[in-house]
């Protein structure tokens, strides 16, 4: 039998599932009661093994300190550093490492070896500071530590943005994937701007090499949940079908080897955890690797066209009229199924199986009202991707029933797909 990694994190994963709880065990009791969990990741085996994200409410304990990081030792709680109003707009990121392998200015708790930090001092985002001292003040919209930020900013007197409206600003680790991101929303702009794109994109703005970052404007709209699938469905297709069928061609090119390679990469994830779960999930996707090959020689290679590359609901927004369409960072050619089944695939866990089969037949149908005619079999091959997508998402959960739930995944998957 394949090591379990569960077993010897089973408690403190059970810590820190329960928000209070883990805000205590990392913050200490002092501010626990004003903060918020907002991120929370496990990377078995990894230096650190948790990674997660506080954000402090508005009141009377942003005042307060958090735990100091001044060595390691068993700090008391009167140990305190820089609090929630230091400028960091309250967001604390953790670092929980294994007492063993921590770095010199971890604080030791009951969870393992902390390190504590304002979002704005992140090391691997060393830019980040600068960023907000440039381009003005910024509410964070999405942080991934030591890897991404999405920020929310207006223009001031003595910034760039001046006089102009909100402007989202990704920050990433270097000036080359900035550059890459920055070039990929720029081709996004230039197919929606094609009198037959029946969507709308953010516009980019600028891109700061020095800093890594860039920035986009804002799309106009109401922003889209799982619940708004069945009426927006057909229209979806159709943007979609539109982004497909028009003349951008993006130079990167997201082959059914780069999907399977990309999947089995994420696979890894869930062996980190479990031995056995992970080559159960490994033979998975084996056999998609087999499967594609069989549909191919059935049915020949499908056209690589334009694609979003994850056109889950979250990126959509209700303009009224026409769509909006964000996030076009993995923006490539590849099979339009592929953005289908990123689609559904997502639904398949928010949604009923009904209503997931119906939105399925209304996406189809806006791809074929704009001629383009999709493959069924891809697509269902293409969501069994994103089944073990998601199965590896849940391999580094704050959850306890973690492995049940992978297990529950695998078994629905385990059939081999009927093609043809």
């Amino acid at each position: 039998m394949a090591e379990s990694a569960a077993p010897r994190y089973r408690s403190r994963i059970a810590l820190l599932a329960d928000e209070r709880a883990a805000a205590e065990a990392c913050l200490g009791p002092a501010v626990a009661d004003g903060v918020r969990r907002v991120y929370a990741r496990a990377e078995y085996g990894r230096r650190p093994w948790a990674t997660l994200c506080f954000q402090a409410d508005p009141g009377p304990h942003t005042n307060r300190g958090i735990p100091t990081n001044a060595g390691i030792h068993d700090a008391p709680s009167s140990q305190t550093c820089r609090g929630f109003d230091d400028g960091s707009g309250g967001l604390i990121a953790v670092e929980i490492y294994e007492r063993d392998e921590a770095p010199p200015e971890a604080v030791l708790r009951e969870v393992g070896a902390v390190v504590v930090r304002p979002y704005l001092a992140d090391p691997g985002l060393p830019a980040l500071a600068q960023v907000v001292n440039v381009y003005g003040p910024a509410d964070v919209v999405r942080y991934r530590p030591g890897k991404r930020c999405t920020l929310r900013t207006t223009g001031t007197t003595d910034s760039p943005n001046e006089g102009q409206p909100t402007t989202y600003v990704k920050v990433v680790r270097d000036s080359a994937q900035a550059a890459a991101l920055f070039e990929s929303a720029k081709q996004a702009w230039s197919a929606a701007c094609e009198a037959t794109t029946e969507f709308v994109t953010a516009e980019p703005r600028w891109f700061d090499r020095s800093l890594g970052a860039f920035g986009l404007a804002a799309v106009a709209g109401s922003p889209v949940g799982p619940g708004d699938a069945p009426r927006l469905a057909v229209q979806i297709g159709v943007a979609l079908g539109s982004l497909a069928r028009g003349r951008c061609a993006p130079p990167d090119v997201l082959t059914v080897e780069t999907q399977i390679a990309r999947t089995r990469r994420a696979v890894r994830k869930i062996v980190r955890l479990d031995g056995d779960l992970g080559r159960r999930a490994s033979e998975l996707v084996d056999e998609l690797g087999d499967a594609h090959a069989r549909l191919s020689v059935q049915h020949g290679d499908a056209p690589y066209v334009a694609v979003h590359g994850s056109p889950h609901i979250h990126q959509w927004l209700d303009t009224g009229d026409r769509l909006g369409l964000i996030d076009f960072d993995r923006f490539a050619r590849g099979h339009a199924e592929l953005d289908v089944a990123t689609l559904v695939g997502e639904l398949d866990f928010s949604c009923s199986p009904d209503a997931v089969a119906d939105v399925l037949d209304d996406v189809i149908a806006g791809y074929a009202s704009v001629g383009v005619p999709l493959d069924r079999d891809l697509i269902a091959l293409y969501r069994r991707h994103k089944w073990l997508a998601r199965a590896s998402r849940l391999a580094q959960a704050i959850r306890p029933d973690a492995i049940e739930r992978i297990t529950d995944l695998l078994d629905q998957l385990t059939p081999s797909p009927k093609l043809g």
